[in-house]
């Protein structure tokens, strides 16, 4: 299998010679670099979601929408989003999921996590965003039994920018009455072209695969 480095300098090539992307030399060693740091963290990241997808990801953060790849642990993911029913539906999918992760058949999109600026919703939380929606809860609750963290995409919804995540940036819950979760530096590590990666509490071993 190419490694997710390989994966993304061929997206990469592909996008500047069909004239989709402008890439300047540093910009392609610094997203470089964040791949790099993402795979020392998580090495078996591809097994889990499929490297054109995580490749992409880096991509647009980088040249399009903006935002962050990171990485948390699935406890993260589900105290942020809303809540699931846990009825017979969820356990199934759990199931269901769960099975394809130890057959080695990787997610074929990325979790996403959106954010946003609470005083938009009429909130006074100074330095904090809010989570306005989410896409990966039943994934990271099967990631969660198996022993392995999450590779999240984190969008900005905001217009302006809400401006660059910091590791005291308090992150709320999605759900009313949007609670602070925690710190950016509690919950998530971070891959930004500033070199951002702030280790987040909870975080399991990425050099370890997780149980087969």
């Amino acid at each position: 299998m190419a490694s997710l480095r390989d994966v993304l300098l061929r997206k990469l090539a592909l996008k500047v010679e069909h004239g989709g992307l402008q890439a300047s030399p540093k910009s392609v060693d610094q997203i470089v670099d964040r791949v790099d740091r993402f795979s020392n963290e998580m090495p078996y990241a591809s097994r889990i979601v499929d490297p054109n997808e995580l490749a992409k990801g880096f991509i647009d953060s980088q040249y399009g929408g903006g935002g962050y790849m990171a990485i948390m642990p699935p406890s993260s993911f589900l105290n942020l989003a809303s809540p699931m029913n846990m009825d017979p539906y969820d356990f199934q999918k759990f199931k269901r999921l769960e099975g394809l992760i130890r057959e080695g058949t990787p997610f074929d999109d990325l979790p996403y996590l959106e954010y946003d600026n609470p005083a938009y919703h009429g909130l006074d939380n100074p330095n904090s965003v809010m989570i306005g929606s989410h896409e990966g809860r039943h994934r990271s609750f099967a990631l969660s039994n198996i022993g392995s963290n999450v590779p999240v995409r984190m969008y900005d919804m905001t217009v302006p920018d809400v401006g660059d995540l910091k590791p005291d940036t308090n992150v709320m819950a999605q759900y009313s009455p949007h609670p602070t979760v925690g710190s950016v530096n509690d919950l998530m590590k971070l891959f930004s072209i500033g070199g951002l990666g702030v280790t987040a509490g909870g975080l399991v071993d990425g050099s370890q695969t997780p149980e087969e």
